[in-house]
Formats: structure tokens, C-alpha cells, sequence
């Protein structure tokens, strides 16, 4: 019999709080409106604590996929540039550089798009469907691969043929990627798999650096280390898909292709203006004709910011389905959507700086105990770069989620590809300007200026559009 009590069937003090959380909180989630039955608390808040262990599995395997990521550079290049030295790890990391540009060819717009095309879909989506978008994503990626590896590797042998076997091995790498299919894992939010592979893939790189890099004319064990272990995870992720989602890879038509590669234009016109100002500035400063030395202290720093950025990627993929689910009932940009998307920004922005310091406090204690921090060459300039392009870290949380998620969202990725040019423009000329006399923290400087410069243009649309 229920209790006169409240409306939840509870008379204590615990009842009544229980209550006004079902109300407030888990109902808006569920649709329900009204409470009559304890039996519908119960079942409320039983799929409430369901949903907070899924979400939990997948921030933490998404943070073990992205911080295998990043440890495989933070553990192997400073070991590369110890035992090759300067000008030998310059190679390195201008051949990677250079992978890096076909990565992002292979990337296109498919990690938002397939995200987003398998989130429309609602909550428990028609199998058959996202297998049609993964066979339809797969088969594109590999055509894109295809005509950039050649492209890439043709020049690599006209210009400079000493570095042809680097550069084949670091493209390995973005074909690992290809079929890895991360978005796919994330649109689904069923991450453990994936974790597990990418975490044994990346120590078995890590291992066969530490176990066979002796020498300078070792070098080309670590891109050969590091692809090899990008493909082995490539193909298990193919593996699991297939026996462990049940998704059957259906060959798709020349107009799905045709029709999939044109309509993702913009977004990847955006990934290409995001490499101006991320990815660019090693290659620049090698063009810019700056030593070996200046080249390598800064390949090293951003190394570093990367992999803090990886580490910071989790949050912001746990983040995206749900933001996309926010903007459903949302047609354009608007201060309205600026409050609401803040309230998925500023828990990202705390958390990004509680592990800043926890990160920075741990460094200061240990960078004279540990061989690989005190034996580290020009420590002392790579510390420098690393705090002055700690900034972009926490601007980039900001840009991802208002500009990559909600305006490619909301159909402006247009506007969002003309932002992402400005910036890189902006990176690239400050950096220009500034490497020439200031060397390396030149480039520093202008990788965090454009990531201000974004993220002004992006705010800017939210105001224009609700006037």
C-alpha cells in the first residue's frame, strides 16, 4: 500500500531526498513525469546507477586508448634521442611529422561524421545500419590511404630517398589507424575492447624499442616498432568487430563512397587547418633552416603537450555523444547553447587542471631521480616550452567541445573550417615571424596564439547567430 507521505511512497527524511532526486535529476533522463509507485524509483534509479558504471568503464578505457597513445612517444623519444642523438632523432621525428600529414588525410571527417550518423540512430541502433556506415567508412579510408601513401612515398623518393624505409614504416601507423576504426567504438560507447588491445599493441611497440635501439643507425626500429604495433591493434579491432559486435563488412557502392567522401569536405578541409597550427611546426622550423638541435628541443615539448592532450581526450570523448544528445531539439548556435554546452565544459576544464598540477608537482619531485628526466638533453628549454604551451591544453577543451562537436553539430562546418584556416594561418605566420630570432619558443608561442585565435572566431558565431 502506498504512504500518504509523498508522492515516492517514502515517510522518512531518506524518502523525501530520494524523491526530489528522481524528480529533479533521473525523470528529465527517462521521460517520466510523475511518481506513483516505489517500484518506479527503484527501476529509475537501478538504470541511473547502470548507466554511471557503463559511463565510468568507458572515461576509463578510453583513458587507457589514449594514454597508451601517449606514452608510446613519451617512453620511446626521449630513449630515441638519448641513444641516436640530435640529428639522427631529427630524422625521426621529421619522418613522423610527415606521416602525421597522411594521418589526417586518413582521419578525414569520419570521427565526428561516423560518430555522429551512429548517434542519430538513438540508443540501441539497428546492427545492420552501423554496419552499413563502418563498411562505408572502411572502404573509404583505405581508398584515401591508398592515393596518399603513394603520393607521399613518391616524393619522399625524389627528394630525399635516404629517408624512403622511415617514412614507409611511419606510414603504417595511420593504416593501424584505418583499421582500428576508434570512432566507431566511441559512437557505440562500448570502449573496454579496444583498450585492451591498444594497451598491449603499444607495450609490445614500447618493449622492442627498449630491447633493440642501441645506436644511431638503429633508428629505424622506432618507426618500424611503433607501426608494426599500429597495425597488430588494427587488425584485432577488425577481429573484434567482426566476432564481437556481429558487424558484417558489406562492400558498399561507388556513389556511397563518392557521396561519403564529398559530404565530409568540410570537416576534413577543418582537420587540414588544424595540422597548419598542431602538427606543422616541426616541418616549419626544419624548412625555416633551424639546427638539428632546435628542431629536436621542440619536437620534444610538444611531444609532451600532445601527450597531455591525449591524456585529456578521454574526457571530452566521453563527453561528445552526450553533447550531440543535448543538441537535438537545437537548430543554430546561439548564447542559449553557449550556457548549455559550458555545463559539459567547465567539469572538463577542473579536471584538466587538478591533473596539471598533480602532473607538474610530480615532475618537480622526481626530475632529478629518474635517468630518463635528469640525463634529458637542453632540459631546461624543453621545460620552458612545455609551461608556455600548457595554455592550448586547456583552450583546446574549449574548442573541441563548441566548435568540432557543437558546430559541426549543428550544420556550420563551414564556418568551422574557415575558423580553423584563420587560426592555422595565424599559426603558421606567427611562427614564421617569431622562430627566426627566438628559435623554438617562436613555434611554441604561435602554437598557443592559434589556439586562442580559434577559439575567439568560434565564440564569436554564437554571438552573430542569436542577434
Amino acid at each position: 500500500m502506498r504512504s500518504s507521505g509523498n508522492a515516492c511512497g517514502f515517510d522518512t527524511a531518506f524518502g523525501r531526498i530520494a524523491c526530489f532526486y528522481v524528480r529533479s535529476i533521473f525523470l528529465p533522463v527517462s521521460g517520466i513525469r510523475h511518481v506513483d509507485d516505489v517500484s518506479i524509483v527503484s527501476v529509475t534509479i537501478e538504470a541511473s546507477g547502470v548507466r554511471q558504471r557503463r559511463d565510468a568503464l568507458n572515461l576509463m578505457a578510453l583513458a587507457l586508448i589514449q594514454g597508451s597513445n601517449a606514452l608510446v612517444p613519451l617512453l620511446i623519444f626521449p630513449i630515441a634521442l638519448l641513444r641516436v642523438g640530435a640529428e639522427g632523432f631529427a630524422q625521426i621525428v621529421f619522418a613522423e611529422a610527415v606521416s602525421v600529414m597522411a594521418l589526417i588525410v586518413c582521419i578525414y571527417s569520419y570521427e565526428i561524421q561516423g560518430v555522429i550518423k551512429v548517434a542519430r540512430f538513438g540508443e540501441e541502433p539497428n546492427a545492420e545500419r552501423i554496419a552499413g556506415v563502418y563498411s562505408e567508412i572502411l572502404f573509404s579510408r583505405l581508398i584515401l590511404f591508398g592515393v596518399c601513401a603513394v603520393a607521399l612515398l613518391t616524393v619522399c623518393l625524389v627528394v630525399n630517398p635516404e629517408m624512403l624505409l622511415m617514412l614507409a614504416s611511419f606510414m603504417l601507423v595511420p593504416l593501424g589507424y584505418v583499421l582500428q576504426s576508434t570512432w566507431l567504438y566511441q559512437a557505440t560507447e562500448k570502449n573496454a575492447p579496444l583498450s585492451i588491445v591498444c594497451v598491449l599493441t603499444r607495450a609490445a611497440s614500447v618493449l622492442i624499442v627498449y630491447l633493440f635501439l642501441r645506436e644511431q643507425s638503429d633508428a629505424l626500429i622506432v618507426p618500424l616498432a611503433i607501426g608494426s604495433g599500429a597495425v597488430a591493434c588494427g587488425i584485432l579491432s577488425m577481429l573484434y568487430i567482426r566476432f564481437g559486435m556481429g558487424l558484417k563488412i558489406c562492400k558498399p557502392t561507388r556513389s556511397e563512397l563518392a557521396n561519403s567522401i564529398r559530404g565530409g569536405r568540410a570537416i576534413f578541409a577543418g582537420n587540414i587547418f588544424v595540422a597548419m597550427y598542431r602538427d606543422s611546426y616541426v616541418l616549419l622550423l626544419g624548412a625555416l633552416g633551424m639546427s638539428g638541435v632546435v628542431v629536436s628541443t621542440y619536437a620534444m615539448a610538444e611531444k609532451l603537450v600532445k601527450c597531455i592532450q591525449a591524456m585529456v581526450r578521454p574526457i571530452n570523448q566521453l563527453f561528445f555523444p552526450k553533447t550531440l544528445r543535448t543538441l537535438v531539439d537545437v537548430r543554430q548556435p546561439n548564447v542559449l547553447v553557449l550556457t548549455r554546452v559550458w555545463g559539459l565544459v567547465w567539469p572538463q576544464m577542473l579536471i584538466v587542471f587538478s591533473g596539471a598540477l598533480a602532473g607538474l608537482f610530480i615532475y618537480w619531485v622526481y626530475r632529478d631521480h629518474v635517468s630518463i628526466l635528469s640525463d634529458m638533453p637542453n632540459r631546461a628549454q624543453i621545460e620552458t616550452l612545455v609551461v608556455t604551451m600548457l595554455a592550448a591544453v586547456f583552450i583546446g577543451v574549449a574548442n573541441f567541445m563548441y566548435g568540432a562537436v557543437t558546430l559541426n553539430a549543428l550544420h556550420e562546418e563551414y564556418y568551422f573550417s574557415r575558423s580553423l584556416l584563420i587560426a592555422g594561418v595565424a599559426g603558421i605566420t606567427a611562427c614564421v615571424s617569431l622562430a627566426p630570432s627566438l628559435g623554438s619558443l617562436g613555434a611554441a608561442i604561435a602554437f598557443v596564439l592559434s589556439e586562442c585565435v580559434l577559439l575567439a572566431q568560434v565564440l564569436l558565431r554564437f554571438g552573430w547567430s542569436s542577434r
